[in-house]
């Protein structure tokens, strides 16, 4: 459990076996029976509570299929979102400024797989900070991932974009996310060689280089790598306003 949020330890220290219970090379069973013969393996409470839950959404999905494609909550079906379709394809193609959220979607696209938490924030942030309908961003992901599971991903994707109506809304900060999983930026600067030679102080927040300094070290923020599409504080106040009324 450690490292299970880390995006570049997690790679390793997660077990991987998605995929193939996704794709029914392995069984879950198979996995449970396995483990419980090999209980000195630490962290096997919380992996075998993991693949209780992994089964309870998929046999919910049998009765709740429409989640693919309604909210499960329906009031939020009268959301209003802006949609950009600019903020969209950026996210998509992991040039939206954000260092953490380039490098996670730039991964994904070329190896399939990023950890749990990795995946909320980018839909999180799609959903909140960008103001876009979390149905115009499932699809893609579901395109991406190796381990793609409809009764896992719609009603993850749901909960991430706030339409359960009933779980928490957890708008993550892409810049606190990457400074507490990601300190000396080493996935970050795997997966976006344009940042290569930013310093750690400022690999967080390239923007904030002064000119002359992004001069010197050949990384012209807004030419080389992008600026920020949105201002987050700004972006993420004006998600919760709005989700906020929907609610009362």
């Amino acid at each position: 459990n450690k490292h299970i949020s880390k995006p570049l330890e997690s790679r390793k220290s997660c077990s991987r076996i998605s995929p193939y219970l996704s794709w029914g090379n392995i069984s879950s069973k198979q996995v449970y029976h396995f483990f419980k013969n090999h209980k000195k393996i630490k962290g096997i409470s919380s992996f075998l509570t993991r693949l209780k839950w992994r089964s309870h959404f998929i046999q919910k999905f049998e009765s709740e299929h429409q989640i693919s494609y309604r909210c499960a909550n329906k009031a939020f079906e009268k959301m209003k979102y802006e949609n950009n379709p600019d903020l969209i394809s950026k996210w998509k193609s992991g040039k939206t400024g954000f260092p953490l959220v380039d490098a996670n979607m730039t991964c994904l696209r070329k190896t399939g797989w990023i950890n749990f938490r990795m995946r909320a924030m980018l839909v999180s942030i799609f959903s909140y900070q960008f103001d876009c309908n979390w149905k115009l961003g499932s699809r893609y992901l579901a395109e991406l991932f190796l381990d793609y599971e409809p009764g896992i991903h719609f009603s993850q994707f749901q909960m991430q974009s706030g339409t359960t109506g009933v779980n928490t809304i957890r708008m993550y900060n892409p810049i606190k996310q990457s400074y507490d999983h990601d300190p000396n930026g080493l996935f970050i600067k795997k997966w976006i060689p344009e940042l290569k030679n930013v310093p750690n102080k400022f690999i967080h927040k390239p923007w904030e280089m002064e000119l002359k300094y992004q001069q010197a070290i050949k990384t012209i923020i807004g030419k080389d790598y992008p600026q920020p599409i949105v201002i987050h504080e700004k972006a993420r106040t004006s998600a919760l306003e709005a989700f906020q009324t929907l609610k009362k």
